[in-house]
């Protein structure tokens, strides 16, 4: 329990010191995987689809299973429905990953928007601390990314999820990088994101 930070109470120099190293290394990894990403578009993006599909179907399965196994027949109407709209979904997904894809294309905009604005905030409450830039130039970035793929959609979704997925993996990365490397000259003190 020592080494957990509690949340209600500002974040020290030393709290971040402890993890500077692996935060550094998460960005390096974080940068190269968002290379890989954006190298190949297609296949990253065929495969975050793919995957997706994957789980909605077997998250469908446990929800049947859960509704068989349960005793009250009622409550289970509307797990029922949600199983079978699940595995379905799911089922199209996999089946037709150019629809899937379009439909993740779509679900991308809005995490990137809201992505942005939540790091363009959080840049401003940690703004003492050296690299607040860098996520503040990250929250631009997905905010950009966002509206970038809204305005060619549906056709972005051929190319979106792969590069833009990449663009934003790699940002995090130096973000997590210029983060743990700032470390060392941050004031004493500052505040939870």
């Amino acid at each position: 329990m020592s080494d957990m930070i509690e949340i209600t109470q500002p974040i020290t120099t030393k709290d971040v010191k402890r993890f500077r190293g692996i935060l550094i290394a998460f960005g390096i990894l974080n940068i190269m995987l968002g290379i890989m990403a954006m190298g190949a578009p297609f296949v990253t993006g065929t495969a975050v689809t793919l995957i997706i599909g994957i789980i909605l179907i077997v998250s469908g399965i446990f929800e049947l299973m859960h509704v068989f196994g349960s005793d009250c027949r009622k409550c289970g109407v509307f797990d029922f429905f949600g199983g079978v709209l699940a595995i379905i979904a799911g089922g199209v997904i996999i089946s037709r990953p150019l629809l899937g894809m379009a439909m993740l294309s779509l679900l991308l905009v809005f995490y990137f928007i809201s992505d942005g604005i939540f790091r363009i905030i959080a840049s401003f409450k940690i703004r003492p601390v050296p690299g607040w830039g860098m996520l503040l130039i990250g929250g631009l970035a997905s905010l950009a990314l966002g509206i970038m793929i809204w305005r060619g959609w549906p056709l972005s979704g051929i190319w979106a999820i792969g590069v833009l997925v990449g663009i934003r993996i790699m940002f995090a990365g130096w973000s997590m990088l210029f983060l743990g490397s700032a470390v060392g000259s941050a004031p004493t003190l500052f505040p939870v994101l």
